[in-house]
């Protein structure tokens, strides 16, 4: 870490003078020099969080896979298959190693979150880069492009996760927007800002739940813990991210993935992850559950393949649970929702059989089923959230008492 200088958070002006630096670079007759800029204003960006320790496992950890995508395509057929194969175990394995997970706390590189999330979000481009190696043989890789797409500085903290053929599209595009795109730009990044800066900081969640079985406690303590600290993750996530496309949109780079599409007013909870951090359910799902799905359909007889695709619903989900953190508590948050993804394939199921597709159709689209759908899904996500600050413990108790 660079000495007196403030990590650059998204809400600092170092953050805000590289996103400047950036929009000038595009709208300026440089711009093609947009990847020379964002690759040292990347590299400035994580000078302010990182020690020399850290810097160089990033440096170690960040070459391999692009070497390993470079000599594939010159060296074509199994022998590139299998240093891929080995290249996207490698990497895992320092990624959990480093990450601190059960066993490991003492290999972990303290607490930073450009280490313990950053690192997350440059994994998962680097395992897309990797699996899709062949797929993306006519796209340029070079070592500049590689180092913007993976530790882009306004990305690299939450995302999105942006697929590799898109930032290429994306690199095509910079410039100088038209005049109806920058106003709408920049209307989203305000409120972005406004969201997560604003906004978001008014909800809060008390760190100890358990004060909750104290005498004295009303109904309003209750909804302040149940209810606030959802409000202010999707508050504070999705400005953030509005304000990064804001930025690479007024950059002329248009191919930006959306991560929410109104989360909370989702009806089962594979409705709420086909709306919150949709850039990461969907590399979930193409990477983890498809493959898992496809091996289930094509090894298993078709009596158990139903049991086959709840075990790759569960697996899915434990997988997301442990990416978001390395503590038991994320492993039951992931748990909890992959069954309830089962529950909901499980009631649709007996649905459609008792009463035939176009009467559930109908059950499903009646406003009291939907609205008693939405009013379980939105506390079930509510509650599982208690989760991500909370012991399992205390949480597990504090539910109890509110089910009494």
């Amino acid at each position: 870490m660079i000495n007196n200088i403030t990590p650059f958070a998204i809400d600092s002006l170092g953050f805000m003078a590289l996103a400047t630096g950036s929009v000038l670079v595009a709208w300026s007759p440089w711009q093609d020099k947009f990847i020379t800029w964002l690759v040292f204003a990347s590299i400035a960006f994580l000078a302010t969080w990182l020690d020399f320790e850290s810097a160089v496992f990033f440096v170690a950890f960040l070459i391999p896979p692009y070497f390993a995508v470079w000599w594939s395509r010159s060296n074509k057929g199994l022998s590139s298959h299998w240093a891929l194969t080995g290249i996207i175990v490698w990497q895992v394995a320092v990624f959990v190693t480093v990450k601190g997970y059960a066993g490991l706390e003492s290999l972990r590189f303290g607490d930073q979150p450009i280490v313990t999330i950053g690192l997350s979000y440059i994994l998962f481009r680097q395992l897309h880069l990797v699996i899709e190696a062949a797929s993306h043989e006519a796209l340029p890789l070079t070592l500049p492009r590689y180092i913007v797409y993976t530790l882009s500085f306004w990305t690299i903290l939450a995302g999105p996760i942006q697929r590799y053929p898109d930032f290429c599209k994306g690199m095509e595009t910079i410039g100088r927007p038209k005049v109806d795109v920058v106003l709408a730009a920049l209307h989203r990044g305000i409120n972005g800002a406004f969201k997560a800066f604003l906004i978001a900081p008014i909800f809060f969640q008390p760190e100890n739940i358990i004060l909750l079985l104290e005498p004295g406690i009303t109904g309003t303590d209750w909804a302040v813990v149940l209810y606030t600290f959802p409000i202010y993750l999707y508050l504070n996530f999705s400005g953030y991210t509005d304000l990064v496309i804001s930025v690479a949109e007024l950059c002329g780079m248009r191919t930006m993935p959306e991560n929410f599409n109104h989360p909370y007013l989702a009806r089962n909870v594979q409705d709420f992850w086909g709306r919150w951090h949709l850039s990461f359910s969907h590399w979930m799902r193409d990477y983890v559950f498809m493959p898992l799905n496809v091996a289930v359909h094509r090894n298993l007889p078709v009596r158990i393949q139903g049991l086959g695709l709840g075990l790759t619903v569960l697996v899915t989900f434990i997988l997301v649970g442990v990416w978001h953190g390395t503590t038991v508590e994320f492993l039951v948050f992931g748990i909890l929702h992959g069954a309830g993804v089962i529950v909901v394939s499980i009631l649709g199921t007996v649905l459609k059989q008792m009463f035939g597709r176009k009467v559930k159709k109908r059950i499903v689209s009646h406003p009291i089923w939907i609205v008693v759908a939405w009013f379980i899904t939105f506390h079930f996500t509510c509650l599982t959230f208690l989760l991500i600050n909370n012991e399992l413990e205390a949480t597990w108790q504090v539910i109890v008492a509110l089910v009494k």
